[in-house]
This record gives structure tokens, C-alpha cells and sequence, in this order.
């Protein structure tokens, strides 16, 4: 694993000193083969604290890609989780022809379809079952 800190300077109002805080940490992860296969960054911010009504309480985000390599395209495959949670499928069956899916909170999703990497169909979910499948003409 590779990690890179990211920081800002921050100068104290009362004392005038500075100080660095990190805003982001990113971690990537390779193979044997030295192929990329995760990279996580964790944003670290203030968000506010609903007891104080103050920009004080710490918090992060954490997102990361997962990236699966396969012999028959040179392109990974690439799940993206916000938080733990899949948001983001990438799939390829050639390298130009693959499936993109948006995972939404509450159980919807929407999946394009790309050849030779335009996008032909686009079909939306709800809990698993289909809701409406839109085909684009080919021009």
C-alpha cells in the first residue's frame, strides 16, 4: 500500500501560530503485477453539531474504488462505495462495451448500457424489479 496525507495550514486566531491539519488521506493498494487494484481517500471535515449550532463537530467521508482486472479487456472492472456503500458498478465485456450502474439510497438504481462506447440502453430499478428500459437509436 501507497498512503499520501493531504494538509492545509490553519492559523490560530488567538495565538497567530500555525499548525498543518489533514484534510485527506488516500491509500492505494497494487497487485503483484503493480496494477492498481484499490485506492480509498478519507475527506476529513468539520460538519455542525446540532447541541452547540457550531462548525465544530469533526467528521469524514471515506470513498473507494475496487478495481477487478480480467484477460479479456484491458480495462477494469470498478466498484465505487461511498461510505461502505456500493454507489457505483463498471463491468466491462470488451474494452469499448460495458455496463455503468448508480446505485441510489432507498433501493434505486440505473443501469446504461454502452457499445463500441456510446451509450444504446438505459433501464431503471426499484428494489430489483425493472421500472422503465429506454433504448437510444443508433446514429
Amino acid at each position: 500500500p501507497v498512503r499520501i496525507d493531504f494538509y492545509d495550514v490553519v492559523k490560530d486566531e488567538k495565538t497567530g501560530k500555525e499548525s498543518n491539519l489533514i484534510v485527506k488521506t488516500r491509500v492505494s493498494s497494487f497487485d503483484g503485477s503493480d496494477r492498481l487494484i484499490s485506492e480509498e481517500e478519507r475527506l476529513f471535515f468539520k460538519k455542525m453539531d446540532p447541541l452547540r449550532f457550531t462548525m465544530t463537530k469533526d467528521a469524514f467521508l471515506t470513498r473507494k474504488n475496487v478495481y477487478t482486472y480480467k484477460s479479456f479487456t484491458d480495462i477494469p472492472d470498478c466498484n465505487f462505495y461511498e461510505d461502505g456503500v456500493l454507489r457505483m458498478s463498471t463491468v466491462y465485456s470488451k474494452n469499448e462495451d460495458y455496463t455503468e450502474t448508480v446505485y441510489f439510497d432507498g433501493g434505486l438504481s440505473i443501469k446504461s448500457v454502452y457499445k463500441d462506447g456510446v451509450k444504446v440502453e438505459e433501464i431503471a430499478y426499484s428494489n430489483g424489479g425493472e421500472k422503465y428500459r429506454r433504448k437510444f437509436d443508433d446514429r
